[in-house]
C-alpha cells in the first residue's frame, strides 16, 4: 500500500478509518464480510493500545472518529525546505 502526502508547512495529517462493510458503523468493532464463516469473533484496530472508532468517509476537520496520524518534527537547529519521503510497513501476525 502506498500513501502519498502533499503537505504545506505546519500541516498535521489526520486519518478517519471507515468500516468498508458497514460505512455507517461508528463503533470500534469492524463488521465482518458476509463471506466470513467464523462466528463469535470480530476485529478491532488499535492505536497505542486504544481501540480506534470508525467514522464517515470524510476529510472535514473534526470528523467523527478522526485522529492525528502524521506530524512533522524538527530534528536539528536548521531546517531546509525540500521534499520529504519515508517508508513504513506493517505486519499482521495471526497467533
Amino acid at each position: 500500500m502506498s500513501i502519498d502526502l502533499n503537505c504545506a508547512a505546519n500541516v498535521r495529517v489526520y486519518i478517519t478509518l471507515t468500516d468498508g462493510v458497514t460505512p455507517s458503523n461508528t463503533s470500534n468493532i469492524l463488521t465482518l464480510k458476509p463471506a466470513s464463516t467464523a462466528q463469535g469473533v470480530a476485529l478491532q484496530l488499535v492505536n497505542n493500545g486504544v481501540p480506534v472508532t470508525f467514522g464517515p468517509d470524510s476529510s472535514i476537520a473534526g470528523n467523527q472518529g478522526q485522529w492525528l496520524v502524521v506530524r512533522y518534527i524538527q530534528t536539528s537547529a536548521t531546517v531546509k525546505p525540500g521534499s520529504v519521503a519515508s517508508l513504513v510497513t506493517f505486519t499482521m501476525s495471526y497467533q
